[in-house]
């Protein structure tokens, strides 16, 4: 009788343990194969309804929010990335400035219209190309920015490295962050210099 009872107790104790050991094991798999192929589409088996399913099911669920979020994070590094290829190769020069006019990017085509490189300019002042007549002007456009008004085609001069003006349409935008608050600006200038030679000659 007590044997009996001992076989029947082992017997329990096995497949107690196996209840419990396998989904745990199932669980450890599906982790391990998570951080090691950083693979979120992974799923735990759910082999119980009991806590332990439960806590298979929280953390299925989990894998499939990190999934979801990870998703979102690389489309939105792809679209960064082609935001940020539009910018580099727009015929245009595209400008970004922190606030007080530092310069923060500067593209090939501002390389182009100005002869600065970018490792040249980059945290130096806008005011590098600002012709010494127009300092008040440039300052009166800092000071709009910084009240988070937009600059919407003003026609100007600005001066590139060889000391040539240059007529220029500038488009400045404020740059503002989640919360609504001025972190920069971005300034886009189109070289006008020879719209403006055409416009005397039509004129003389």
């Amino acid at each position: 009788m007590f044997a009996g009872s001992l076989l029947v107790a082992y017997f329990l104790s096995v497949l107690l343990q196996r209840r419990i050991t396998r989904p745990i094991l199932l669980l450890e798999n599906s982790a391990r194969a998570v951080s090691g192929r950083h693979d979120y589409s992974v799923r735990a088996a759910k082999t119980t309804n009991d806590e332990l399913g439960s806590l298979t099911d929280a953390f299925n669920q989990m894998l499939t929010q990190i999934e979801l979020q990870n998703d979102t994070i690389n489309e939105t590094v792809a679209e960064t990335a082609k935001l940020a290829a539009i910018v580099e190769f727009s015929n245009d020069a595209i400008i970004s400035m922190a606030p007080g006019g530092i310069i923060t990017s500067w593209n090939q085509s501002a390389e182009r219209t100005f002869g600065y490189t970018a490792a040249e300019l980059i945290g130096k002042s806008i005011l590098t190309i600002v012709p010494p007549e127009r300092l008040d002007e440039e300052a009166e456009i800092l000071a709009r920015l910084e009240r988070g008004e937009q600059i919407d085609q003003l026609e100007t001069q600005r001066v590139t490295k060889a000391n040539k003006l240059l007529d220029v349409s500038l488009t400045i935008s404020p740059v503002k962050d989640a919360a609504g608050r001025i972190t920069g600006s971005s300034k886009i200038a189109r070289d006008i210099t020879e719209r403006k030679l055409d416009e005397t000659r039509k004129n003389d």
